[in-house]
């Protein structure tokens, strides 16, 4: 056990006894959280090493991107992501599109016609 641990635990223990209690003893919470962040723990490192790809390849991809002039504002690695800006391009065009006819009608009118329009 660390100094620093040692210090926390008499901290503690003087607290309780002052405090009048006898025994201290982890919660069942507390004990629940210890374990699961173990098994957590554990699960990640086994994972190290084991995920999917090439980093070297992202690691040249990515720094090639930075490098251009203009580098993307969004880049999508993976095909779901591409698919993904895709649909959205597809969307944002179609709001825009919607409404053309509006955006149309309201170049067309002169000042004059404006005036009239907010006096009336």
């Amino acid at each position: 056990m660390s100094k620093a641990s040692k210090g926390t635990e008499q901290q503690l223990t003087d607290r309780a006894a002052h405090e009048g209690v006898d025994e201290l003893r982890p919660s069942p919470r507390s004990t629940n959280y210890i374990a699961k962040t173990k098994q957590t723990v554990t699960a990640w490192k086994g994972m190290n090493g084991l995920q999917g790809g090439d980093p070297a390849k992202l690691a040249k991809a990515l720094v090639e991107l930075a490098s251009q002039d203009v580098p993307p504002l969004r880049w999508g690695r993976r095909r779901r992501r591409r698919r993904d800006f895709r649909a959205e391009a597809k969307t944002l065009l179609a709001q825009a599109n919607a409404h053309r006819d509006v955006v149309i009608r309201w170049r067309l009118t002169t000042p004059r016609q404006l005036r009239k329009t907010c006096v009336a």
